[in-house]
């Protein structure tokens, strides 16, 4: 064999080595990638995407008894209501619960406040929403934080974060971070970063719906 058909012979081996290599790394990855289906959100246990709510009855009050056994329990803080005056998050148990942590500096929790207005609208009379706006004094102040509210015309409980309270017991190092809290005070479900309408709609519902 000269020279010539040797390199085409090596061109080819090549190419299907390369092509083997494609499809074997594309193979692997897809069946060891991580599920980030839902926003980056820490799904509850024993909830299947294809069927949220379980099987029968008795499955799916297996499953809501599941998830309140092996929520975590959210911590307790002091904030600031809009009046000035120290409210806990232990005091707004009894109802299920959506904290939210912002800043009017944040461009992502801009852009999901409308979504709480929308979801606070809707879900009210049952739900305690506690949105915490992290106060450092400098780049976010109680002013700056009733100047972003009132300019919107944004009317869901706004609380303020002065004394860090709320940030430390929370370990909060990234904004927006939304935690979904049940009647009891167990931590149902955690999402970091931007959470869209639909996902905080249906994240609600499922809240709702484990009590």
């Amino acid at each position: 064999m000269n020279k010539k058909h040797l390199t085409v012979v090596y061109i080819i081996v090549f190419a299907v080595f390369v092509m083997l290599a494609i499809w074997g790394y594309n193979y692997f990855s897809s069946n060891n990638s991580p599920n980030t289906k839902v926003e980056n959100a820490q799904k509850p246990p024993n909830i299947s995407d294809d069927n949220p709510n379980g099987g029968n009855e008795d499955d799916r009050q297996a499953v809501k008894d599941e998830q309140k056994k092996s929520a975590n329990p959210a911590s307790d803080f002091v904030v600031l209501n809009y009046e000035g005056k120290e409210v806990t998050l232990s005091e707004k148990l009894g109802r299920p619960i959506v904290l939210n942590f912002w800043a009017s500096w944040c461009p992502p929790c801009k852009n999901e406040f409308p979504h709480f207005q929308n979801a606070y609208n809707k879900y009210k009379d049952d739900v305690e929403f506690i949105l915490v706006d992290l106060v450092d004094g400098q780049r976010e102040t109680i002013s700056k934080g009733k100047d972003f509210i009132s300019q919107n015309n944004y009317t869901m409980p706004i609380y303020f974060d002065d004394n860090q309270s709320a940030a430390y017991a929370y370990r909060i190092s990234s904004i927006p971070m939304t935690y979904f809290i049940n009647r009891d005070g167990g931590i149902v479900n955690l999402y970091r970063g931007q959470i869209s309408e639909k996902s905080l709609f249906s994240e609600i519902d499922a809240l709702i719906d484990i009590e």
